[in-house]
């Protein structure tokens, strides 16, 4: 369930931020596309090898579940960081928070595939991958943009889609950490009761 929350999140993040950003600072489209996808070149990667060095790390140390703990810390912060974008507007200021936003985000992908290669059985991976990505696409596209939409009424003027975007971006990725607490301490006692 995590899994389509983050979807959700960054489906509809891929959908509308560009258009959010046009409608409040009247840049074009094709500025803000090469800006954010330049951003995005440089920051997921860094944050996929960052991020899979610290859940290394602290499984070699004994952590227990460390790529759900340590997902909750990187999903904490790119909550945080896209919670900022509705206080921020210098574009500078913002580039560097969405790239922010997208070195934490990238916690996702480590955090989702050292738990499936942690957990699941070997004659059931491939069964169980292909779900995996079914749910995130599945959400992250048909869901995410249209929750979006749908949320952006409660809003007015030219910030309500983008204000619609953070409010459903940080929203998912709270409930994400619950859950992501929650997957851990279940995996934990299973772990617990085989060993027993």
């Amino acid at each position: 369930m995590a899994i389509a929350l983050y979807g959700i999140g960054i489906g509809g993040q891929f959908a509308w931020l560009p258009e959010a950003i046009t409608r409040a600072t009247d840049l074009p489209l094709s500025f803000i596309g090469k800006t954010l996808g330049m951003i995005s070149i440089v920051a997921t990667p860094l944050g996929l090898l960052f991020w899979g060095s610290v859940v290394d790390y602290c499984s070699g140390r004994g952590m227990k579940n460390a790529p759900l703990k340590v997902g909750q810390i990187g999903t904490g912060l790119a909550a945080l960081a896209t919670a900022s974008f509705l206080f921020i507007d210098d574009l500078t200021i913002g580039a560097v928070a969405f790239g922010a936003q997208m070195f934490f985000y990238a916690i996702f992908a480590v955090a989702g595939g050292a738990t499936m290669a942690n957990i699941t059985p070997s004659n059931m991976m491939g069964k169980l991958t292909a779900l995996y990505y079914l749910l995130t696409n599945l959400f992250g596209l048909a869901l995410g943009p249209s929750v979006i939409a749908l949320v952006a009424g409660a809003f007015e003027g030219p910030r309500a889609i983008g204000t619609s975007y953070v409010v459903c971006y940080v929203v998912c990725f709270v409930m994400a950490i619950v859950l992501l607490g929650f997957a851990s301490r279940v995996i934990e006692r299973n772990r617990m009761g085989e060993t027993a």
